[in-house]
């Protein structure tokens, strides 16, 4: 989905998780750049450690233990500074000046295996999804399947509404596979959530799936395959716009049945179409460096898409549709990050369709680094 995150803070020697600070509620009300605005403050310097850590020189009481509650802490000028500290400017300066505490940058690494089809007015996209319960590293990593509809062309600001299945343990509470939402109106910056933690996505009624639900039980390797048909329809029901006075309508459906919509009030073009449409996986990690051994966050099975059936994770049934409901064909493009860490491949025949395998085992192949 495009970047979504949570994080661990450093601040000089002491790691303090970024979830005791902020409530699972909390953060689905932020956005992608209030995270990262968040957890990495206001800095008066900048330079990179010998270690390749990129470092922030923050005023000591704009750090983050010191925003939350507000703490009324008094400034001791000797505790407050680790380190040698210099004032001075330049590339060359490492270090920070007198007064401030050295923080540890923290940017966010998403890789994707994805393939992308580009068409002017798509109005409906569905797909057949296998769950697996894929392996994440750390706490505050996630790793996703999903699909994407999204409307770029000539707005300044990317859109899109998002539907699938995904594995967040510091945002759910577990390593369950759980179905999910979410959207944007601005490429992540001030606007869109996952699920139902801020206004956007609302609910049917009588909905037996909900975002948030967990998948139980999941696919097995070389066993039984657990599967979701996802769809997401322009609305063509007249009652609904009665009901919505008009106003344009994404619908989403799990299994066939309806489970809620996106009003078209949160966005601009996108509203009445789409222009791409994007499926496949996701993962999220932080602060990994360069050259370093890759995070061993798996995405789908945790397997390459050569194993295939019953080992690979799969998306079949690929189906995008136009404004008179016609299945369409779009040119496709391969949005993959690092092959060696995770792939994808696109197939067609007379039972599934247009499908993909794709996934992998990120740093569990050695040749997967960063």
């Amino acid at each position: 989905m495009a970047s979504r995150m949570l994080q661990l803070v450093f601040i000089c020697v002491l790691c303090v998780p970024f979830m005791i600070l902020v409530s699972p509620a909390e953060l689905g009300i932020m956005s992608i750049l209030d995270y990262i605005s968040y957890i990495n403050p206001p800095a008066v310097h900048k330079y990179k450690h010998d270690n390749g850590d990129n470092i922030l020189c923050v005023k000591f009481t704009d750090q983050i233990s010191l925003q939350r509650g507000k703490q009324q802490y008094g400034y001791d000028k000797k505790n407050s500074i680790i380190g040698w500290r210099d004032a001075q400017a330049g590339d060359s300066i490492k270090r920070c000046p007198e007064g401030t505490v050295s923080v540890m940058e923290i940017k966010p690494d998403h890789q994707y295996a994805v393939m992308k089809y580009l068409y002017e007015g798509v109005y409906g996209a569905q797909g057949i999804f296998n769950v697996w319960q894929p392996y994440v590293e750390s706490h505050d990593y996630f790793s996703l399947s999903q699909i994407w509809l999204i409307r770029d062309k000539g707005l300044p600001t990317m859109q899109t509404m998002e539907a699938g299945w995904i594995v967040y343990p510091s945002y759910y509470g577990d390593s369950r596979p759980r179905l999910f939402v979410y959207w944007t109106a601005d490429n992540y910056n001030k606007t869109g959530c996952w699920n139902l933690y801020c206004e956007g996505f609302v609910m049917s009624t009588d909905s037996k799936y909900y975002p948030g639900q967990p998948i139980e039980p999941v696919s097995e390797y070389e066993g039984p395959q657990i599967e979701r048909e996802i769809s997401i329809k322009r609305l063509s029901d007249s009652f609904d716009r009665e009901f919505l006075q008009g106003e344009g309508v994404w619908y989403l459906y799990i299994q066939n049945e309806r489970v809620g919509y996106w009003p078209g009030s949160l966005f601009d073009s996108l509203a009445e179409s789409a222009d791409r449409v994007e499926y496949g996986g996701e993962v999220a990690i932080y602060g990994d460096n360069a050259g370093t051994p890759h995070s061993r966050t798996h995405m789908g099975s945790g397997h390459f898409l050569e194993e295939g059936w019953s080992r690979a994770a799969y998306i079949r049934n690929i189906e995008i549709h136009n404004s008179n409901g016609t299945l369409v064909y779009p040119p496709e493009t391969n949005g993959v990050t690092n092959s060696k860490c995770y792939n994808l491949a696109t197939h067609a025949n007379q039972t599934w369709g247009q499908y993909m395998f794709f996934g992998g085992p990120g740093g569990d192949n050695p040749s997967c680094v960063n």
